[in-house]
């Protein structure tokens, strides 16, 4: 039924009490707002001001003075909501260019890598140190000798896009400080100089340049007729050391005998080198250059992560208290199976990253590794360190070294 039919029933009288009461009270609301709608524009009903007097310009009222008075106002009306829908509409483009500049940016990074992400995230406390510092220290103890980038800056871009700056703060072992910078792009990462954090060559030392059995000495394999000296014989390396430019070298020392963690260290110490790295045999049948800083102490006071025992060099940062220097290295030393199992799993856990720096084109299985490791204890087949051509010589006459390279 239509309103204009009911508005007919209700004049006929032919509708209920019920409706009859409905429809009365729908006029008198509507000729409510028509008499508030008229009182708003100025005008009455019988087309004169609110004062009830005649307006000037007109004598009398005519017939199209209410017209003209009902059209203005709805004009007035019509004007309001334009301005009102002005006033909106201008606060949402606000509202989404504020969006888009400031939330929006920040809001696509939670898809990607976030290098400048608290290390500690999930912890209830630790600072100072964001998710790229702690990666890279991880990546680089473990597969680039000595260059130990244990620093980042990192400046977000938006939208999955970072700039950052890559710094070694501990354990200097070159004249000048090293710095490494590039850009990290939706997972992509970018270094301006490449060489630094490049991977040794697989054959730098000759455990790692053939299969052989790490349960004997070198020189008694290379003496079979199969054998073949892929890093080069004792003669050559030290015709080749003695031919170097004064300063510091990076050399790859393949110990004879493949001798555990402690044993290394006595040599390390022996030696007087300073800061070295050691490379671990993880079991694997494609043995590749892996390994970690063989000084193990600790240089900063950032508390341990969570999952991960020893990962920083100590457990928590009640370690670093009380007790000398000599004591310190020695507890550190103790735990260095457990620092090194906590590399392996880490790196293995943070699939982002080790997606972006190619971590696992090193062939090495972490599992296998950290039950190898487990069984056999922490073996090392050969140390890095950055010595002069007289250190070089002397480390070289030692029976220990097969070559130096």
């Amino acid at each position: 039924m239509t309103y204009r039919e009911l508005l007919k029933l209700y004049k006929d009288g032919k509708l209920d009490d019920k409706q009859q009461n409905e429809v009365a009270q729908e006029i008198e609301k509507q000729d409510a707002i028509g008499e508030y709608l008229f009182d708003e524009a100025g005008i009455s009903q019988d087309g004169c001001g609110n004062d009830g007097e005649i307006p000037q310009e007109r004598s009398l009222p005519d017939e199209g003075a209410d017209s003209e008075a009902f059209a203005g106002m709805i004009h007035k009306n019509i004007r309001k909501a334009f301005i009102k829908m002005g006033i909106i509409v201008g606060i949402c483009i606000l509202a989404i260019g504020l969006f888009v500049a400031f939330v929006l940016p920040h809001a696509v990074d939670a898809f990607y890598y976030d290098p400048s992400a608290s290390a500690y995230e999930g912890q209830s406390s630790g600072t100072d140190m964001n998710k790229l510092s702690l990666d890279m220290r991880v990546y680089s103890e473990l597969y680039v000798p000595l260059k130990y980038m244990d620093s980042a800056y990192t400046e977000s871009d938006g939208y999955g896009n970072y700039d950052f700056v890559l710094s070694q703060t501990a354990y200097p072992t070159y004249d000048e400080q090293p710095t490494v910078s590039g850009k990290i792009s939706r997972n992509k990462i970018t270094f301006y100089d490449k060489s630094y954090l490049k991977k040794p060559a697989g054959n730098a030392f000759e455990w790692t340049a053939q299969p052989l059995n790490i349960s004997r000495m070198l020189t008694s394999q290379m003496k079979t007729k199969n054998a073949e000296n892929m890093v080069g014989t004792r003669a050559e390396s030290k015709a080749y050391i003695k031919g170097l430019p004064d300063g510091d070298h990076t050399a790859y020392i393949t110990l004879n005998k493949v001798v555990s963690y402690r044993s290394a260290c006595r040599l390390a110490d022996k030696w007087d080198i300073g800061s070295w790295w050691c490379g671990i045999v993880t079991g694997n049948d494609e043995q590749k250059i892996i390994g970690m800083r063989g000084d193990l102490g600790s240089y900063d006071e950032q508390k341990a992560i969570s999952g991960y025992p020893y990962l920083l060099g100590y457990k928590s940062v009640k370690d670093l208290s009380g007790g000398n220097s000599d004591k310190i290295d020695k507890e550190y030393r103790a735990h260095a199976q457990e620092h090194f199992i906590s590399l392996l799993k880490y790196m293995k856990n943070q699939d982002k990253f080790s997606k972006m720096m190619d971590a696992d084109d090193t062939g090495v299985d972490s599992g296998a590794a950290v039950r190898y490791i487990n069984k056999n204890g922490l073996k090392v087949y050969g140390i890095v360190i950055r010595a002069d051509r007289a250190e070089l010589l002397k480390i070289l006459d030692d029976n220990a070294v097969y070559v130096i390279s």
